[in-house]
Order: C-alpha cells, then structure tokens, then sequence
C-alpha cells in the first residue's frame, strides 16, 4: 500500500470515528484522496501558493465533515501524514508550506461552516420574523454593558459580582449547570465549582484579577459535573464576565503549539523547554538563576489529595510571578513542585528574600491553611551555556536540600566536585580507591588508647557524603580488617539483621563494634543485636535512652566545641549525669591535647585528638 493509501485509509478512519459521513466509504475513500492530491499539487506549486487548499476546507464541509471532531481528527491526521510523503521529500521550505496549507485549509472550513451557519440563521429569521420584532426593540434597550459581554462570546457568559453572586446569565450558561433563572439567582459562583477549588475563586475576585483562564469543573444541578474551558476577565469595575469559550479549531491547533509546547497546562507558567530558551539568549548579558523545590509537597498530595496539590501549585506560581514581577524576568514550572526564577544578575540574598516572603503566607485550600517552604539553589552565570547553568542550578538547589528545609545555597565549584564524586563513587568502591582512616580514641585519665573511630575517606567526599552509598562496604571492611579494640562506626540507618549478619562472617565480636547513631526508634533493633551503641549528636531529649537501653557512649554535637560560660556550667551537670548512668562522654574532632584537658574538666572522658598520633 502507497503512502498516498495510507494516509487517505487513516484520515478516514480518523473522521468516521467520530462524525457520521452520509456516502459509503469507497466513495470517501475515493474524495479524501482527491483532496489529498489538490492539497499536494499546492505544496508542491511554483510559484507557492496555499489557496488551493482553501477551496479543500470548504468541500470537506460540503462532504457533511464540518463538525469539531472532522477537523481536528483532519489536522492530526495530515499534520503527521505529510510530512512523510515522498512526494514532498527535498522540497523547499516544506514544513512551512506544510503549515500555510493546513492553515488555508483550515480557514476555508471556517469559512464554508460560517456561510452554513448564516444561511441557516437567515431560514429562521425570515420563518420568525414576525415574531422576533418586539425582541429586536426590546435588545435596542439592553444596557451597553450586556452588550459588551454578549457581543464577545458566542457560548456560554455570566456577570457576577465580587461576591460571586450571580447578575445575569445567558441561556447556555444556564443550560450547562442545569439551573432556572431563579435558581441561579440564588447560587453564587463559589457553589458552582468543587469545594477545593472555592478558595482560589476567592482569591481571584478578592484581588482584582483582570484575567484568568483555566480547565475547569462546573458542579451543576443534582451534582451533575461538566468539565468546561473557563475565562474570567473584569472588563469594568462593576463586576466580571466569565465567559465558556467555543473557539474555532485553528484556535486550537494555535493554542496547543503555544502552551503544549512552551507552558505548563496547569499553572499557564513556561516549561522548561521555554525557560531554556529564554536563558540562553539572556547569558551573554549575565543572569541569577534560582531553581527551587516546595519541601514536603509529596505529603500534601498524600494526605490531602491531588487536586489540592494542584491547587497549591497554582497558588505558588501566582506568588511567584507577583514576587518578581517585571519584563526582564521569568517564573516557569520544570515539573512536579520544581520551579525556576530567572532575572539579571541580582544579589542572590535579595533574589531569596523576595521567593521566601512570597511563601511566607498560609494558602487556603479546601478549608486547610497549608504553610509552605522552599529549598533554593541560586547560581550567577554568564557567557556560560544554558545546559551548565541549569546543572549548576540543580547542584546548589541539593546542597540547600541537604541543609533542611527552607534553606538556600549559592552554587560554588565544589558542588561540582562533589557531584562528579559522588556520581564514580560505586566505581571507586569496586576498585579499592575508597579507604578507611582509623583515628585513636583516648580515656582520661591516662590517655590510654581504648579504640577507634572508622572514618571513610575518598577524593573531595566526607565520611557522611560517602556513607549513603557505602554502609555496608564499611561495616564489612571494618569488621573483616579493623584493629581488634574496639571499633566506633558513624552511621545513618543500619540494618540489625544485616549487622548481625557481617559480623558473623567476619568472625568479629559485636563487642567489639560500637555503632555511632542518632537517638530515635532505631535503637531498640540495634540493643537487641548485642552491638555497642552510641548516641550522636547528643542531646537532653536522648536522656530517656540512656535509663532504658545499655548505652555505651554519647558523642557530643561539634557545634557544641565553643561553648560559653552559660552552656559550660549546664554541660557539667549533663555530662555528670551520663556518666552516672553508666555511660562515656566521647569528644572528637580536637585539634590539640590542650583542647582535650579542657573538655575532660568539663566531663568527657573519651577524646578524639588529631594530634595523638604526633
């Protein structure tokens, strides 16, 4: 079968599916391939013209195909067919013949569907004449304002106050909530969409907005839903129009190659694939480009639902734009709760400043006040290429997701480094590049050597950087070729079973491996095991711990290495009760023995010093 047979075969198809063709269908096989031809002989006319093709759209209405569904299933259908026939291969300019085609194509149905339209108003209105004449003089009367709405819309329309209560509704605004003018009289717009969606029509009315377009749930009469294609627009202070648009389909094809294509459907914001393009023309005069990420948007959708996530999407990228409102700057949606800010080069604290205000605010939606935060990577490029500065983006926005939530990070090299570190790491692993430092551990009094503190050590990566990827490489080692005394291995989330488990392997004895970790639920699993355990990052909260399970040692947090005169006469009491209840006082990361003595005045017992070993 030809190409020319394939196309007209699926072209066919496509217009029967949803439109009834009154003509046995060799018949429209046979004129859809002479439509077919007259619209190759325009592309492929010299000098190039597309009218031809007008004279097309106007016979596919005449062949009883002029409803909605004929000609969108007409463009898809040719709009793909095309461009793979051999006919038009190595022809000059072809796609943009292929669009001004179409494009006649398409004004012609509209043309020869207008005519039909017409010619069947005209029928009716010299059948009514008569009785329409005391209508015509009473429209004469109707108020400019009525007017103004009616005359721009051919479906649907409605002015509502600010309120949301109903002023006037025309007969196919009623007719789609399935509502008397009376009952209408008693609704306001806030009871006709889904509860979710109350909050943010609020809004909209509350604030003045001049114009507003979305999809959009109507919840009609007896609960009937209708999924319509809303437009809000205040054309005078008194009131708004919403109006049901019933657009034409080269509407359509327009709006689906600008907003498919460049925006995201459901905030209206440009994608990324528009985002980039903007970048890369604005790099050669410098820009501040923030990448940002809603923290905890995947429990709202969980708990709430996905239409309030979608809700609150829309809601943070209204802040957003209103944020950084200005010609020379950007807000898109890259996807999921990912947003992107682009403006030239800015003070990167003001450029955060102004994101983090704008979602400082609850946002209401389906009666939840939901508080909102964002993690913020920031980077300042120029002459750089648009691919490098969103990597660098992403880069900083991990490390401010590392911090905690509602942190930000301005990009520097060594995210990069660590990325690129990070991304070889499992390699590293497998070829014996990763190694473990064993730093001494020392009792007071003394300064007996008691154990050690296995730390992983590879390239530009700390221990934790490591750690995520290389747990269980490092209990393994350690507990196959560690010192005999005892071990003390910083860890995140270890498995009992399979600490038991490497252990028994190795032939090493769980007391002599002390696991380092943050008090919580985890360790209780750990205490049954019979492994060593103690307490990171040691605070009065984990004091609980230390009366219910047998812990060995607590490891005081670093930030605590300067404490005032305040914080020093409380960590004598603290540390006197841990050592009460049986357990050491670990101090690391010690520059000097004079640093030691002075934490073992306060209560430690057990130091970390990097000069012992000098």
């Amino acid at each position: 079968m030809s190409t020319r047979d394939k196309i007209v075969r699926r072209w066919a198809t496509a217009v029967t599916a949803n439109t009834h063709v009154p003509m046995q269908a060799d018949e429209f096989h046979q004129r859809l391939a002479g439509l077919l031809d007259d619209l190759l002989d325009a592309l492929t006319s010299d000098p190039f013209t597309p009218d031809p093709a007008f004279l097309c759209g106007v016979r596919l209405v005449e062949m009883h195909c002029g409803t909605t569904e004929s000609i969108r299933s007409t463009m898809d259908s040719l709009g793909a067919g095309l461009a793979t026939m051999p006919e038009l291969a190595g022809l000059p300019r072809r796609t943009e013949r292929i669009f001004s085609t179409l494009g006649a194509l398409t004004a012609g149905y509209s043309e020869a569907t207008r005519q039909s339209t017409f010619i069947q108003q005209e029928a009716v209105h010299r059948a009514s004449l008569t009785a329409l004449g005391d209508v015509h003089r009473k429209l004469r009367d109707v108020s400019a304002e009525l007017d103004e709405v009616l005359n721009g819309c051919s479906t649907g329309v409605a002015l509502i106050k600010e309120d949301g209560r109903f002023i006037r509704a025309n007969a196919a605004f009623r007719e789609v909530l399935g509502y008397e003018p009376k009952e209408l009289a008693e609704r306001t717009l806030f009871g006709v969409v889904p509860p979710e969606d109350a909050g943010l029509f609020r809004s909209l009315l509350a604030g003045g907005t001049r114009h507003f377009e979305r999809k959009q749930q109507l919840i009609g009469k007896d609960q009937q839903v209708s999924w319509t294609r809303l437009t809000l627009s205040r054309p005078r202070q008194a009131g708004f129009v919403i109006v049901f648009e019933d657009r034409t389909e080269l509407e359509l094809l327009q709006s689906r190659v600008n907003h498919m294509a460049l925006h995201d459907m459901l905030t209206g914001l440009p994608n990324r694939q528009y985002f980039t393009t903007r970048l890369e023309t604005a790099l050669a005069r410098g820009v501040t480009l923030c990448q940002l990420d809603i923290d905890g948007f995947a429990a709202i959708t969980r708990g709430l639902g996905r239409q309030v996530g979608d809700n609150v999407l829309m809601h943070v990228a209204q802040r957003l734009q209103a944020a950084v409102a200005a010609d020379d700057t950007m807000v898109a949606r890259f996807g999921a709760d990912e947003f992107a800010v682009l403006m030239p080069t800015t003070e990167p604290e003001m450029i955060v400043r102004h994101v983090q205000e704008a979602l400082r605010q609850p946002i209401e939606v389906a009666g939840h006040h939901i508080v909102l935060s964002a993690s913020i990577g920031v980077v300042n490029a120029v002459g750089t290429n648009p691919a490098d500065a969103l990597d660098a983006a992403e880069l900083a926005l991990a490390r401010a997701q590392r911090l905690g939530p509602g942190q930000w990070s301005l990009f520097g090299p060594q995210d990069r480094e660590r990325a690129i570190a990070t991304a070889v790491l499992p390699t590293a692993l497998q070829t014996g590049q990763v190694t473990v430092q064993y730093q001494p551990l020392h009792r007071f009094p003394g300064k007996q050597k008691i154990g050690y503190d296995a730390q992983l050590s590879w390239g530009s990566l700390s221990h934790w950087d490591c750690l995520g990827r290389a747990e269980s490489w490092l209990l393994r080692t350690v507990c196959s070729a560690g010192p005999n005394l005892p071990v003390h291995i910083g860890v995140n989330s270890p498995d009992p079973g399979e600490v038991e488990q490497i252990a028994a392997e190795a032939g090493r004895e769980l007391d002599r491996l002390c696991l380092s970790v943050r008090g919580g639920d985890g360790l209780l699993p750990l205490a049954d095991t019979g492994v060593g355990l103690e307490i990171r990052d040691f605070d009065l909260t984990d004091l609980a711990f230390l009366e219910a399970l047998p812990i060995k040692a607590v490891r005081l947090d670093r930030r605590m290495r300067h404490p005032g005169a305040l914080t020093t006469k409380a960590l004598r009491h603290v540390l006197a009760v841990v050592r009460s209840a049986g357990a050491s006082v670990i101090v690391d990361g010690l520059p000097t023995w004079h640093d030691a003595e002075r934490w073992r005045d306060l209560g430690a017992d057990i130091v970390a010093v990097a000069q012992a070993g000098r």
